[in-house]
């Protein structure tokens, strides 16, 4: 594995978890950029890639700033989505590699997979319903996690029975037979953990993924790091990454 030459922009939690796996993966910090600093080329030196760990209502300027500095980059910060057709065009324009995702932890997303399969077999057995739970840490700054919403999706697009997802308590009435419930925690110092449960009056199948510490992300946010240095100029997803490696 070739050594790579990173700059780290955000240096709280998941930035500095990000940076101490870069290291021991034996790649090189040529810059750490805080709060107060400035993203430009030249504190960007020499970096081979860019890791963004920041938050939302910063996200977008901060990548742009990279981008358009012609660095690659690796966007931790989730929930800027609004904009991702402005940071589309940025790549494209600059001709640069970059990759994004609600999670980088590659073991949720063949947890995504496997609950795509189970939804298919459940779709077929009309006894079951279907709920799912997730919870994060008390900092978690979005509710549902981006998670949560993919695997509401997956269940939508493989459940016949359900076409509604409800994230909300349920307040002077029950859940309609056709609308799945997701709910949320946030709370003391989980990492985070998701469920869904197939549901029918005699039994019960749960289906869980719990990440234990923070290195459940940031590992693989490195791997997608050194994985997106090999891929042409574009915008990637951990989807690709998940798919390439699973190929």
């Amino acid at each position: 594995m070739e050594s790579l030459c990173f700059a780290n922009v955000g240096v709280g939690k998941m930035g500095k978890a990000v940076q101490e796996n870069a290291i021991k993966r034996k790649h090189i910090l040529v810059s750490e950029i805080g709060r107060n600093d400035e993203i430009s080329e030249a504190s960007l030196k020499n970096a081979d890639i860019v890791f963004e760990s920041t938050l939302p209502h910063v996200a977008v300027d901060n990548i742009l700033k990279i981008v358009e500095a012609k660095k690659d980059c690796v966007v931790a910060t989730t929930a800027w989505y609004d904009r991702l057709e402005e940071v589309e065009r940025a790549v494209a324009q600059n001709n640069t590699r970059l990759i994004y995702s609600n999670n980088y932890s590659i073991g949720a997303h063949l947890y995504e997979k496997i609950i795509e399969y189970s939804s298919k077999l459940f779709n077929k057995v009309e006894d079951y319903d279907i709920w799912g739970h997730e919870i994060h840490h008390r900092n978690k700054m979005e509710s549902p996690s981006g998670t949560a919403r993919n695997l509401g999706k997956i269940l939508l697009e493989n459940i016949d029975r359900k076409t509604k997802i409800v994230t909300e308590a349920f307040t002077n009435r029950k859940p309609e037979m056709n609308e799945l419930h997701f709910s949320s925690t946030r709370a003391g110092y989980n990492n985070f953990a998701h469920t869904v449960a197939f549901d029918a009056e005699a039994q019960v199948i749960e289906i869980k993924h719990t990440s234990k510490t923070r290195d459940a992300f940031s590992i693989d946010t490195v791997k997608a790091a050194e994985w997106l240095k090999k891929q042409k100029p574009g915008i990637y997803t951990m989807h690709d990454f998940v798919a390439d490696i699973m190929s």
